[in-house]
Protein backbone atom coordinates (compact mmCIF):
# COMPACT_ATOMS: atom_id res chain seq x y z
CA UNK A 1 0.00 0.00 0.00
CA UNK A 2 1.41 3.02 -1.06
CA UNK A 3 0.39 5.56 2.19
CA UNK A 4 -1.11 5.40 6.04
CA UNK A 5 -3.88 3.79 6.33
CA UNK A 6 -7.23 4.07 8.25
CA UNK A 7 -10.26 1.50 9.27
CA UNK A 8 -13.95 2.73 9.76
CA UNK A 9 -16.00 1.22 12.35
CA UNK A 10 -19.03 -1.21 10.54
CA UNK A 11 -21.89 1.41 9.78
CA UNK A 12 -19.61 4.06 8.18
CA UNK A 13 -18.00 0.97 6.06
CA UNK A 14 -21.62 0.58 4.39
CA UNK A 15 -21.77 3.55 3.68
CA UNK A 16 -18.36 4.60 2.25
CA UNK A 17 -18.65 1.04 0.09
CA UNK A 18 -21.85 2.31 -1.63
CA UNK A 19 -19.49 5.70 -3.10
CA UNK A 20 -20.14 8.13 -0.64
CA UNK A 21 -16.46 9.88 -0.48
CA UNK A 22 -16.59 11.66 3.28
CA UNK A 23 -14.99 9.98 6.48
CA UNK A 24 -16.13 11.55 9.60
CA UNK A 25 -13.97 11.35 12.41
CA UNK A 26 -16.44 9.69 14.17
CA UNK A 27 -16.34 6.85 11.83
CA UNK A 28 -12.64 6.13 12.26
CA UNK A 29 -11.77 3.17 14.10
CA UNK A 30 -8.27 3.23 14.36
CA UNK A 31 -5.57 5.17 11.86
CA UNK A 32 -1.84 4.57 11.60
CA UNK A 33 0.59 6.89 13.94
CA UNK A 34 2.53 8.42 10.38
CA UNK A 35 -0.17 9.82 9.04
CA UNK A 36 0.51 13.02 8.10
CA UNK A 37 -2.04 15.82 8.11
CA UNK A 38 -3.18 16.94 4.23
CA UNK A 39 -1.90 13.76 2.92
CA UNK A 40 -3.04 10.97 1.16
CA UNK A 41 -4.49 7.79 3.12
CA UNK A 42 -5.26 4.57 2.38
CA UNK A 43 -9.27 3.79 3.76
CA UNK A 44 -10.37 0.28 5.03
CA UNK A 45 -13.83 -1.21 5.72
CA UNK A 46 -14.07 -2.86 9.33
CA UNK A 47 -13.35 -5.60 7.37
CA UNK A 48 -10.25 -4.65 6.25
CA UNK A 49 -11.76 -4.32 2.37
CA UNK A 50 -9.73 -1.31 0.92
CA UNK A 51 -12.73 1.23 -0.25
CA UNK A 52 -10.24 3.97 -1.98
CA UNK A 53 -7.35 6.71 -1.10
CA UNK A 54 -8.00 9.95 0.24
CA UNK A 55 -6.55 12.73 1.94
CA UNK A 56 -6.69 13.18 5.56
CA UNK A 57 -7.31 16.19 7.91
CA UNK A 58 -7.90 14.85 11.89
CA UNK A 59 -8.96 18.19 13.42
CA UNK A 60 -11.95 18.58 11.05
CA UNK A 61 -14.97 17.23 10.97
CA UNK A 62 -14.93 15.19 7.50
CA UNK A 63 -11.48 13.92 8.21
CA UNK A 64 -11.15 11.74 5.34
CA UNK A 65 -12.23 13.06 2.05
CA UNK A 66 -12.28 10.13 -0.63
CA UNK A 67 -10.58 11.40 -4.12
CA UNK A 68 -10.61 7.63 -6.02
CA UNK A 69 -11.38 4.07 -5.47
CA UNK A 70 -8.53 3.27 -6.57
CA UNK A 71 -4.89 2.90 -4.74
CA UNK A 72 -3.40 6.42 -6.14
CA UNK A 73 -1.41 8.89 -4.71
CA UNK A 74 -2.55 12.10 -5.01
CA UNK A 75 0.75 13.98 -7.26
CA UNK A 76 0.94 16.54 -10.19
CA UNK A 77 0.19 13.72 -12.49
CA UNK A 78 -3.42 12.85 -11.07
CA UNK A 79 -3.85 16.33 -10.17
CA UNK A 80 -3.30 17.36 -14.24
CA UNK A 81 -5.28 14.61 -15.34
CA UNK A 82 -8.60 15.60 -13.65
CA UNK A 83 -8.46 18.87 -13.91
CA UNK A 84 -8.19 18.15 -17.84
CA UNK A 85 -10.78 15.25 -17.77
CA UNK A 86 -12.90 18.46 -15.86
CA UNK A 87 -12.69 20.58 -18.52
CA UNK A 88 -13.51 18.37 -21.34
CA UNK A 89 -17.02 17.52 -19.60
CA UNK A 90 -17.98 20.94 -19.45
CA UNK A 91 -17.04 21.89 -23.15
CA UNK A 92 -18.99 18.77 -23.83
CA UNK A 93 -22.11 19.50 -21.73
CA UNK A 94 -21.97 23.46 -22.12
CA UNK A 95 -20.26 24.23 -25.28
CA UNK A 96 -20.88 27.33 -25.80
CA UNK A 97 -20.38 28.45 -21.90
CA UNK A 98 -17.66 30.73 -21.53
CA UNK A 99 -18.50 31.05 -18.07
CA UNK A 100 -19.34 28.44 -16.07
CA UNK A 101 -17.64 25.92 -13.05
CA UNK A 102 -14.73 24.08 -14.17
CA UNK A 103 -14.04 21.81 -11.46
CA UNK A 104 -16.76 21.10 -8.80
CA UNK A 105 -15.09 19.44 -5.55
CA UNK A 106 -15.68 15.78 -5.21
CA UNK A 107 -17.91 15.47 -7.94
CA UNK A 108 -14.70 15.55 -10.39
CA UNK A 109 -11.85 14.11 -8.13
CA UNK A 110 -10.38 16.93 -6.38
CA UNK A 111 -12.62 17.15 -3.05
CA UNK A 112 -11.92 20.97 -1.61
CA UNK A 113 -11.24 22.20 -4.54
CA UNK A 114 -13.81 24.98 -6.82
CA UNK A 115 -12.69 26.67 -9.80
CA UNK A 116 -15.08 28.74 -11.86
CA UNK A 117 -14.39 30.60 -15.41
CA UNK A 118 -15.09 34.05 -16.05
CA UNK A 119 -14.57 34.86 -19.82
CA UNK A 120 -10.52 33.85 -19.65
CA UNK A 121 -10.31 34.50 -16.06
CA UNK A 122 -10.25 31.59 -13.08
CA UNK A 123 -11.67 32.16 -9.88
CA UNK A 124 -10.38 28.89 -7.39
CA UNK A 125 -11.60 28.15 -3.93
CA UNK A 126 -9.06 26.00 -1.58
CA UNK A 127 -11.57 24.83 1.01
CA UNK A 128 -9.70 21.97 2.47
CA UNK A 129 -5.98 21.71 4.53
CA UNK A 130 -4.63 19.30 1.63
CA UNK A 131 -5.75 21.57 -1.11
CA UNK A 132 -4.37 24.88 0.27
CA UNK A 133 -1.07 23.41 1.16
CA UNK A 134 -0.94 21.77 -2.61
CA UNK A 135 -2.15 25.82 -3.89
CA UNK A 136 1.01 26.87 -5.71
CA UNK A 137 1.25 22.74 -7.28
CA UNK A 138 -2.51 23.89 -8.27
CA UNK A 139 -1.88 27.51 -9.54
CA UNK A 140 0.52 26.21 -11.71
CA UNK A 141 -1.34 23.16 -13.48
CA UNK A 142 -4.54 25.71 -14.20
CA UNK A 143 -1.89 28.51 -15.23
CA UNK A 144 -0.24 25.97 -18.39
CA UNK A 145 -3.53 23.66 -19.10
CA UNK A 146 -5.86 27.20 -19.40
CA UNK A 147 -3.71 29.91 -19.71
CA UNK A 148 -5.77 32.05 -18.18
CA UNK A 149 -5.19 36.47 -17.74
CA UNK A 150 -5.60 36.19 -14.08
CA UNK A 151 -6.24 33.48 -11.38
CA UNK A 152 -8.12 34.86 -8.25
CA UNK A 153 -8.53 32.86 -4.79
CA UNK A 154 -11.84 33.07 -2.87
CA UNK A 155 -11.28 30.96 -0.32
CA UNK A 156 -12.83 32.86 2.32
CA UNK A 157 -15.54 30.08 2.82
CA UNK A 158 -17.00 29.32 6.28
CA UNK A 159 -16.10 25.63 5.65
CA UNK A 160 -12.50 26.54 5.75
CA UNK A 161 -12.48 27.36 9.20
CA UNK A 162 -13.40 24.36 10.05
CA UNK A 163 -10.05 22.77 8.52
CA UNK A 164 -8.45 25.42 10.49
CA UNK A 165 -7.69 28.14 7.71
CA UNK A 166 -7.70 31.22 7.93
CA UNK A 167 -9.49 33.22 4.61
CA UNK A 168 -7.41 34.20 1.82
CA UNK A 169 -8.79 36.11 -0.97
CA UNK A 170 -6.53 38.27 -3.74
CA UNK A 171 -5.32 37.70 -7.38
CA UNK A 172 -2.54 35.06 -7.19
CA UNK A 173 -1.35 34.72 -11.28
CA UNK A 174 -1.96 37.08 -13.67
CA UNK A 175 -3.45 40.59 -13.91
CA UNK A 176 -7.04 40.94 -13.50
CA UNK A 177 -8.44 43.47 -15.93
CA UNK A 178 -10.15 46.67 -14.65
CA UNK A 179 -13.30 45.65 -15.58
CA UNK A 180 -14.22 42.36 -16.10
CA UNK A 181 -17.76 41.94 -18.16
CA UNK A 182 -19.52 38.43 -19.58
CA UNK A 183 -21.72 36.80 -21.72
CA UNK A 184 -24.11 34.62 -20.38
CA UNK A 185 -27.12 33.71 -22.14
CA UNK A 186 -26.85 36.76 -24.61
CA UNK A 187 -26.99 39.27 -21.66
CA UNK A 188 -23.90 41.04 -20.62
CA UNK A 189 -23.03 41.05 -17.10
CA UNK A 190 -20.12 42.92 -15.23
CA UNK A 191 -18.81 41.14 -12.35
CA UNK A 192 -16.83 42.00 -9.03
CA UNK A 193 -14.29 38.72 -8.31
CA UNK A 194 -12.69 40.24 -5.16
CA UNK A 195 -15.87 41.45 -3.30
CA UNK A 196 -18.66 39.77 -5.24
CA UNK A 197 -21.10 37.32 -3.46
CA UNK A 198 -19.82 33.53 -3.52
CA UNK A 199 -16.93 33.63 -6.69
CA UNK A 200 -18.87 36.80 -7.93
CA UNK A 201 -21.74 35.39 -9.40
CA UNK A 202 -24.06 32.52 -8.60
CA UNK A 203 -23.12 30.55 -11.54
CA UNK A 204 -25.55 26.93 -10.29
CA UNK A 205 -28.51 29.30 -11.31
CA UNK A 206 -27.68 30.32 -15.16
CA UNK A 207 -29.10 27.67 -16.61
CA UNK A 208 -32.49 27.99 -14.75
CA UNK A 209 -32.77 31.74 -15.58
CA UNK A 210 -34.25 30.26 -19.03
CA UNK A 211 -36.99 28.80 -16.80
CA UNK A 212 -38.14 33.09 -16.73
CA UNK A 213 -37.52 33.57 -20.29
CA UNK A 214 -40.56 31.23 -21.65
CA UNK A 215 -43.26 32.71 -19.14
CA UNK A 216 -42.22 36.49 -18.41
CA UNK A 217 -44.17 37.93 -21.77
CA UNK A 218 -46.43 40.87 -20.70
CA UNK A 219 -46.04 39.79 -16.91
CA UNK A 220 -45.30 41.68 -13.50
CA UNK A 221 -42.27 39.92 -11.97
CA UNK A 222 -40.58 40.15 -8.67
CA UNK A 223 -36.95 38.77 -8.24
CA UNK A 224 -36.31 38.14 -4.72
CA UNK A 225 -32.66 37.81 -3.43
CA UNK A 226 -31.79 38.61 -6.89
CA UNK A 227 -27.79 39.35 -6.05
CA UNK A 228 -26.73 40.78 -9.25
CA UNK A 229 -30.16 39.88 -11.15
CA UNK A 230 -30.17 37.56 -13.30
CA UNK A 231 -33.65 36.29 -13.33
CA UNK A 232 -34.85 40.07 -12.96
CA UNK A 233 -32.47 40.69 -16.52
CA UNK A 234 -33.69 38.30 -18.00
CA UNK A 235 -37.54 38.22 -17.45
CA UNK A 236 -36.79 41.92 -18.66
CA UNK A 237 -35.08 40.77 -22.24
CA UNK A 238 -37.96 38.76 -22.59
CA UNK A 239 -41.02 40.93 -22.37
CA UNK A 240 -41.81 41.30 -18.53
CA UNK A 241 -44.10 44.08 -18.50
CA UNK A 242 -42.07 45.17 -15.38
CA UNK A 243 -39.25 43.70 -12.87
CA UNK A 244 -38.85 44.19 -9.30
CA UNK A 245 -35.63 43.09 -8.15
CA UNK A 246 -35.09 42.85 -4.17
CA UNK A 247 -31.65 42.34 -2.13
CA UNK A 248 -30.34 43.20 1.04
CA UNK A 249 -27.22 44.25 -0.70
CA UNK A 250 -25.61 47.97 -2.02
CA UNK A 251 -23.25 46.42 -4.05
CA UNK A 252 -24.93 43.56 -5.66
CA UNK A 253 -28.08 45.94 -6.86
CA UNK A 254 -25.11 48.35 -7.87
CA UNK A 255 -24.14 45.40 -10.20
CA UNK A 256 -27.74 44.83 -11.59
CA UNK A 257 -28.38 48.52 -12.51
CA UNK A 258 -25.09 48.93 -14.47
CA UNK A 259 -26.50 45.80 -16.03
CA UNK A 260 -29.47 46.94 -16.56
CA UNK A 261 -28.05 49.59 -18.41
CA UNK A 262 -25.91 47.94 -20.26
CA UNK A 263 -28.25 46.25 -21.76
CA UNK A 264 -30.83 48.55 -22.55
CA UNK A 265 -33.57 47.16 -20.08
CA UNK A 266 -35.30 50.08 -18.57
CA UNK A 267 -38.07 48.02 -17.06
CA UNK A 268 -36.43 47.02 -14.05
CA UNK A 269 -36.62 48.91 -10.44
CA UNK A 270 -34.49 47.78 -7.65
CA UNK A 271 -35.01 47.95 -4.15
CA UNK A 272 -32.58 47.53 -1.10
CA UNK A 273 -34.77 45.87 1.29
CA UNK A 274 -34.85 42.34 3.70
CA UNK A 275 -36.87 40.20 1.54
CA UNK A 276 -38.41 38.70 4.58
CA UNK A 277 -39.97 41.92 5.58
CA UNK A 278 -40.65 42.84 2.29
CA UNK A 279 -43.13 39.90 1.23
CA UNK A 280 -44.61 39.63 5.00
CA UNK A 281 -45.93 42.97 4.22
CA UNK A 282 -47.23 42.21 0.32
CA UNK A 283 -47.31 45.29 -1.23
CA UNK A 284 -48.21 44.22 -4.58
CA UNK A 285 -49.84 41.29 -6.65
CA UNK A 286 -47.40 39.64 -9.17
CA UNK A 287 -47.72 37.59 -11.67
CA UNK A 288 -44.23 35.33 -12.11
CA UNK A 289 -42.36 35.36 -8.16
CA UNK A 290 -38.94 34.17 -8.24
CA UNK A 291 -37.23 33.46 -4.82
CA UNK A 292 -34.42 32.20 -4.55
CA UNK A 293 -32.87 32.83 -0.97
CA UNK A 294 -29.22 32.12 0.26
CA UNK A 295 -28.44 28.83 2.46
CA UNK A 296 -30.54 28.43 5.24
CA UNK A 297 -28.90 25.28 6.31
CA UNK A 298 -25.62 24.41 6.16
CA UNK A 299 -26.15 21.44 8.65
CA UNK A 300 -28.94 18.51 9.73
CA UNK A 301 -28.75 20.55 13.23
CA UNK A 302 -30.19 23.40 11.42
CA UNK A 303 -32.70 21.37 9.44
CA UNK A 304 -36.00 22.67 11.76
CA UNK A 305 -35.46 26.13 11.56
CA UNK A 306 -34.31 26.94 7.89
CA UNK A 307 -37.67 24.86 7.15
CA UNK A 308 -39.73 26.93 9.29
CA UNK A 309 -38.09 30.22 7.68
CA UNK A 310 -38.37 28.54 3.65
CA UNK A 311 -42.15 27.82 4.31
CA UNK A 312 -42.81 31.56 5.92
CA UNK A 313 -41.05 32.86 3.11
CA UNK A 314 -42.91 30.76 0.17
CA UNK A 315 -46.22 30.94 2.23
CA UNK A 316 -46.53 34.77 1.66
CA UNK A 317 -45.16 34.78 -2.34
CA UNK A 318 -47.99 32.39 -2.89
CA UNK A 319 -50.18 35.09 -1.46
CA UNK A 320 -48.32 37.51 -3.76
CA UNK A 321 -49.35 35.59 -6.67
CA UNK A 322 -52.52 37.05 -9.08
CA UNK A 323 -54.68 34.41 -10.69
CA UNK A 324 -52.72 31.89 -12.73
CA UNK A 325 -49.36 33.44 -11.39
CA UNK A 326 -45.94 31.01 -11.15
CA UNK A 327 -43.31 30.80 -8.41
CA UNK A 328 -40.11 29.77 -9.29
CA UNK A 329 -38.88 28.95 -5.98
CA UNK A 330 -35.35 27.42 -4.70
CA UNK A 331 -33.09 26.06 -1.82
CA UNK A 332 -29.37 26.17 -1.79
CA UNK A 333 -29.13 24.56 1.93
CA UNK A 334 -27.76 20.67 0.89
CA UNK A 335 -29.26 19.62 4.63
CA UNK A 336 -32.28 20.19 2.91
CA UNK A 337 -33.46 17.35 0.96
CA UNK A 338 -35.75 17.60 -2.14
CA UNK A 339 -38.37 15.60 0.00
CA UNK A 340 -37.58 18.09 2.67
CA UNK A 341 -38.60 21.05 -0.06
CA UNK A 342 -41.67 19.31 -1.52
CA UNK A 343 -43.42 19.02 2.12
CA UNK A 344 -42.81 22.19 3.23
CA UNK A 345 -44.20 23.55 0.14
CA UNK A 346 -47.38 21.46 0.32
CA UNK A 347 -47.74 23.34 4.10
CA UNK A 348 -47.40 26.70 2.93
CA UNK A 349 -49.53 26.53 0.01
CA UNK A 350 -52.30 25.25 2.37
CA UNK A 351 -51.18 27.62 4.61
CA UNK A 352 -51.82 30.39 1.71
CA UNK A 353 -54.98 28.40 1.11
CA UNK A 354 -54.10 28.33 -2.82
CA UNK A 355 -53.65 25.42 -4.93
CA UNK A 356 -50.52 24.47 -6.97
CA UNK A 357 -49.76 22.49 -9.62
CA UNK A 358 -46.08 20.87 -9.89
CA UNK A 359 -44.82 22.35 -13.66
CA UNK A 360 -41.59 20.53 -14.71
CA UNK A 361 -38.21 22.50 -15.26
CA UNK A 362 -35.09 23.53 -12.82
CA UNK A 363 -32.44 21.61 -11.60
CA UNK A 364 -28.97 21.46 -10.69
CA UNK A 365 -27.19 22.11 -14.15
CA UNK A 366 -24.33 20.14 -15.72
CA UNK A 367 -21.50 21.99 -14.97
CA UNK A 368 -22.12 21.31 -11.00
CA UNK A 369 -23.28 17.47 -11.37
CA UNK A 370 -23.58 15.79 -8.19
CA UNK A 371 -22.55 12.57 -7.32
CA UNK A 372 -25.01 9.21 -7.32
CA UNK A 373 -24.11 8.28 -4.03
CA UNK A 374 -23.65 11.81 -2.22
CA UNK A 375 -26.85 13.57 -1.07
CA UNK A 376 -24.80 16.54 -0.50
CA UNK A 377 -23.40 16.99 -3.42
CA UNK A 378 -26.96 17.74 -4.82
CA UNK A 379 -27.83 20.64 -2.76
CA UNK A 380 -29.92 23.07 -5.28
CA UNK A 381 -33.57 22.40 -5.54
CA UNK A 382 -35.95 23.97 -8.08
CA UNK A 383 -39.85 23.61 -8.01
CA UNK A 384 -41.90 25.47 -10.68
CA UNK A 385 -45.20 25.71 -9.08
CA UNK A 386 -48.22 27.40 -11.39
CA UNK A 387 -51.46 28.79 -9.22
CA UNK A 388 -54.56 27.03 -9.93
CA UNK A 389 -56.95 29.27 -8.34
Amino acid sequence: MLFPSIHLDEKSSARVSRGHRWVFSSDIKNADASVEQGGEVAVFSAKKEFLGSALFNRKALISARIYTEKSQPFDEGYIEAQVRRAVALREQWLPARKTCRLIFSESDGLPGLIVERYANVLVVQFLTLAMDLRKNQIVSILRRTLAPDAIVERSDSSGREYEGLPDSVGVIDGTLPEELVVDLNGITMRVDLLAGQKTGMYLDQVENWNLVRSIAGGKRVLDLFCNVGGFALNAAKFGASAVKAIDSSDMALAQLVSSAARNSLPNITAKKSDAFLYVRSRPEIFDVIVCDPPPFAKSRKQLEGALRGYRELNRNCMKMLGEGGTLLTFSCSAAVSGDDFDKMLTLAARDAGRTFRLLPGGAQPADHAPLLAMPETQYLKARVLQAVD
